[in-house]
Formats: C-alpha cells, sequence, structure tokens
C-alpha cells in the first residue's frame, strides 16, 4: 500500500509539475500574442501616421497648387484688365479726338455765322448803297453851292472787304470780332487754337490816319480807298504788332514817336504816306481791285 501511495504521488506531483509547465507556455504564448498585437498596433499606427502625413502633404500640394492657379487667374485677369483699359484709354482718346476736330469744324461753321460778319456779295450791295448816297450828296452840292462833308467811309465796309480777302485769298479763317478791335483771325498749331487781332485802317483821302493810344494788334491792313467811287482799291498788310518795336519807334512828327504819343494817352496820327516811308520793308501791297474775286477768277 505504501508503494502504491508513493507511486501516486509521485504521479500528483508529475501532473502538477506538468501542470505548471504548460500553464508557464500558455502565458508565453499570451505574452507572444499580445507582443505581436502590440507590435502590430504599433505598425498600424505607424502606417496610418504616415498616411496621415502623406495626406496633409498632398493636401498642401493641393492647398499650394491652388493658390498657384489662383495667382495665374489673378494675372491673366489683371493682364486682360490692363489690356481693356488701354483700349478703352485709346477709344476714348480716339473719339476725343474726333470730337475736337468736329467742335474745331462746327467752330469754324459758327465763326461765318458771327454778327456784323457780311459775305461778299452783301458787302458789295452796302458799297453800292454807299455810292449813291455820296453821288446824291455831290448832286445836292454841286446845285446848291453850299458846304458839306462827306460822311467817312463806313467801317463796316472796309473791315468785311478785308476779312473777304484774308478769307478768299489768304485761305484763313477771319471774322469780325467779338472781343474788340476790328476782325479776328483763327489758326490752329499741334497745341492749341490761336486768335490773332486783325486792325484795319482806311483812307479815302491824303488826310491822317488815327490810331487808339490803347490799340492792340498782332497784324494791321491799311485799305486805300481813294479810288473807291471806281471801285478800285489798294491793300497793304503790314505783319508788325503794335507793341513792336519797329512800330513803337515809328515817328509820328520831328519830336515824338508812336510809343511817346500813347504814351501821353494821345492818339497818334500820320499820313500813310509818311508810315509806308518809315516802314517800307515790312508793308507791302497785297492786293490791287474791286474786291470781286469771283468775276476775277473767270
Amino acid at each position: 500500500m505504501s508503494k502504491i501511495n508513493k507511486s501516486t504521488k509521485g504521479l500528483k506531483n508529475n501532473k502538477s509539475d506538468n501542470n505548471t509547465d504548460f500553464n508557464e507556455k500558455k502565458e508565453n504564448v499570451i505574452k507572444k500574442e499580445d507582443e505581436i498585437k502590440i507590435i502590430q498596433n504599433l505598425n498600424n499606427k505607424k502606417e496610418i501616421g504616415n498616411n496621415n502625413d502623406l495626406t496633409e502633404i498632398l493636401k498642401k500640394k493641393i492647398k499650394k497648387d491652388k493658390i498657384k492657379n489662383k495667382k495665374n487667374i489673378i494675372n491673366t485677369e489683371s493682364d486682360e484688365e490692363k489690356i481693356e483699359l488701354l483700349n478703352n484709354k485709346t477709344k476714348k482718346k480716339t473719339i476725343k479726338n474726333k470730337k475736337k476736330d468736329l467742335e474745331s469744324d462746327e467752330e469754324s461753321i459758327e465763326l461765318s455765322e458771327k454778327k456784323d460778319s457780311l459775305t461778299l456779295e452783301q458787302v458789295h450791295e452796302l458799297l453800292d448803297i454807299h455810292l449813291e448816297y455820296v453821288k446824291k450828296l455831290e448832286n445836292f452840292k454841286n446845285k446848291t453851292k453850299c458846304k458839306l462833308r462827306y460822311p467817312n467811309f463806313p467801317e463796316c465796309i472796309s473791315e468785311n472787304l478785308v476779312k473777304e480777302y484774308i478769307n478768299f485769298k489768304e485761305k484763313r479763317i477771319c471774322n469780325c470780332s467779338q472781343t474788340g478791335g476790328d476782325l479776328e483771325v483763327y489758326e490752329k498749331n499741334k497745341k492749341e487754337n490761336i486768335i490773332k487781332k486783325i486792325e484795319v485802317k482806311c483812307f479815302t483821302s491824303n488826310g491822317p490816319t488815327s490810331f487808339g493810344p490803347t490799340e492792340k494788334w498782332d497784324e494791321i491792313y491799311f485799305l486805300d480807298a481813294v479810288n473807291f467811287r471806281n471801285k478800285n482799291f489798294k491793300l497793304y498788310k503790314l505783319k508788325l504788332a503794335n507793341n513792336s518795336s519797329t512800330f513803337e519807334s515809328m515817328k509820328i512828327n520831328s519830336t515824338k514817336d508812336y510809343k511817346t504819343v500813347c504814351g501821353e494817352g494821345k492818339r497818334p496820327r500820320i499820313n500813310f504816306k509818311y508810315l509806308y516811308e518809315q516802314l517800307e520793308k515790312d508793308i507791302e501791297l497785297v492786293y490791287e481791285g474791286s474786291f470781286n474775286f469771283t468775276q476775277e477768277l473767270k
């Protein structure tokens, strides 16, 4: 019995030892499995992390590309806007120039329609009326033997005759002045429109021609109407302004020049012959005839 019990104890001990080994092995397996899971989890997390990093990189790249594309679009739009603005400016400039030319043409048309401005036909009609009046005065004087003074040659006739000469012969735009003086000539250069003041002096005898002390002009014409009864005129042109040194130094009498007399507030008076002798180099006979330009062309 004792032997059986001993053997049984031996079996029990062996069995317990085996169980212990098994349990240890099991625990080791579990530990290894846990380690494997942990490693797998770590790897998964790492992969996820890597994927997340890659995703972030891709997102950033896409965002950067979008910004770049947007800038390109903006630059393209900006260039297109610049081109459009340039085209608009060019169009506006062209329209402005055309408008300016149109206004200039309209102004030229308007100039020919200003009041006090007569056509050549009207000037000749007025000249005929004046001639008829003068002839009647002469007949009355011869009939009655009374003393009478003939009227001055009308400024309206002399100024419009000169105006028509400038328009017709010199091909310049000229009209009766609306701002003082006798006539105005309108000239255009590259920068601006220029208005030249024109003075007209007419004489029908050898008497002196008078000037206002404050008269101003750029050019002056002298109309010799001594033979107006036969409709024969001579027109002289002087390209000297009133304030030119040559004109100001012209002698009015033996002691005073033009500038001195004007400075005294008096009207300088000078015979045209005496004036011509002093300014012969600057004065020119530009026309002689009846101012009937249409018949002269035939």
